[in-house]
Formats: structure tokens, C-alpha cells, sequence
């Protein structure tokens, strides 16, 4: 599955909110179906932490085992609103990712601004002299959902991002995914801070508002057994945070 293609310079059409961006200013078109200010939650299963998004992919290739969804569209599942917490976990999306990105996409991109205003709110629309400089070959690439893990009540547990991989029985599982990779969607945008011309603080940043929307009302919860406990799906090692 890949993105609809999008020619980059002088030819991008769509209004720049319906952009994906990384935060070193590269962007995608968001996928058909999407609502980009609008918070998305969906179900998964326990996450991944100990392996990258992409290695994960290939071995999974190389033993048969297909890694893509179908499609972006939601399954029932991952809809489903009965909390079952010894199943399935609820995520929030973040964005998306590519396949096959090269080092040139960690770089600041060619139309990105070289310093922003400190004194002005902006947002993904303000980061560009003037088009954003869209990822190549898109139709050749392959389109994931990048997710984070919803909480019910406020932590300081950084966030951490997945890529939604190996879809069985209409729930995929979360593969741990670098910050760098993910395109993220304009309402996790938005910079306040002097120092927001900085791939690193405009990353950070960003994820701090993701920090803020993943806090979610309590889900409906099944009565545990006496010998039954909640299983964390982020309790192993992490290999990133902010």
C-alpha cells in the first residue's frame, strides 16, 4: 500500500493541512480517510519494544508472514469499544510512516525555513519559505500507521511511537518506531517555544502535545479474577523517548 502520489515543488494542491510532516520539515500527503485535527483512537495489541518497525517488517517477509495491513481504513476490532484488558490495548494516532526513507529524509528538507520567527505561534504551515518539500516516490512506498499508547490518567512516561505491523484476526501489533520516522499529523504541530527552529526541539515539542491528547476518559473494564493482573504493554526497555 502506498500514499497517493503527490508531485513535490510548484505542483503540491492540497491545502497544507492535509500534510503529514517529520519534524525535519519533509511531508506526505495524509491518506484518503483521515481527519488530521481530529483525535483518532483505535484498538492494538500489547507493543513491541524490543525490535524496529522496519527489521521487523523484513523478517517477517522473510518468513512469509505478511506485515502490511490491507488497508488504512479501521477494522471492527481495532473499533471496538469494550475495554478487555488482558487483550488489547487503546492507542491514539499520531501520524504515519514510509518505507524506505534514506538519510537525506533526516535532514532539514530543501524548502524548510532557516530560522522562524521566535516571537509567533506556528504551526506546520509556517515552517516552509513556500512549498513543503514532499517525500519522492511515494507510490513505490509503503504507508504505516504510527500510533502511541492512550492513558487514563497523566504520567510523565515519555511517549514512545509504533508502527502498526503483522495484522491477525483484525488487530495489528505496535513495532517500536524513532521519533525521526514519523510524519506527524497537524494536530500534534503546533511550537510556542524561541527555540522552535530546532529539529529537536520542534521534535520534542511535538510530542508533547501528544503527551496531552493521549490521556483518554477510563474505557469499560471487564472485573479481574483474583489471580488476574493488567499487564503494562510498555514495560520492557525502551530504545527512545523524548
Amino acid at each position: 500500500m502506498s500514499a497517493a502520489g503527490l508531485a513535490a515543488g510548484p505542483d503540491w494542491k492540497l491545502p497544507l493541512e492535509d500534510y503529514a510532516v517529520n519534524c525535519d520539515g519533509w511531508a506526505m500527503p495524509i491518506p484518503d480517510g483521515f481527519d488530521g485535527n481530529k483525535l483518532l483512537v483505535l484498538k492494538a495489541n500489547s507493543a513491541i519494544t524490543t525490535k524496529g518497525w522496519e527489521a521487523a517488517a523484513s523478517d517477517m517477509a522473510a518468513a512469509g508472514v505478511q506485515p502490511w495491513r490491507h488497508s488504512l481504513s479501521l477494522t471492527p476490532e481495532e473499533q471496538d469499544e469494550d475495554a478487555d484488558a488482558g487483550a488489547n490495548y487503546r492507542y491514539i494516532l499520531v501520524g504515519f510512516g514510509l518505507t524506505g526513507l534514506i538519510e537525506e529524509h533526516y535532514k532539514a528538507a530543501p524548502s524548510l525555513k532557516e530560522k522562524i520567527d521566535p516571537r509567533v505561534l506556528v504551526d506546520a504551515t509556517g515552517l516552509w519559505d513556500d512549498a513543503p518539500t514532499l517525500i519522492p516516490d511515494l507510490d513505490s512506498r509503503v504507508t504505516v500507521m504510527v500510533v502511541a499508547l492512550a492513558e487514563e490518567i497523566p504520567s510523565p512516561r515519555p511517549v514512545y511511537l509504533y508502527a502498526l505491523l503483522n495484522p491477525i484476526a483484525g488487530l495489528c501489533t505496535p513495532f517500536k518506531m524513532r521519533r525521526e520516522e514519523c510524519f506527524y499529523l497537524p494536530m500534534f504541530r503546533h511550537h510556542t517555544t524561541k527555540d522552535i527552529q530546532s529539529t529537536h526541539r520542534r521534535n520534542s515539542h511535538w510530542n508533547t502535545l501528544v503527551r496531552a491528547k493521549r490521556v483518554l476518559p477510563p474505557a469499560q473494564q471487564p472485573a479481574l479474577g483474583a489471580n488476574e493482573a493488567v499487564h503494562d504493554p510498555e514495560e520492557l526497555p525502551q530504545a527512545h523517548d523524548d
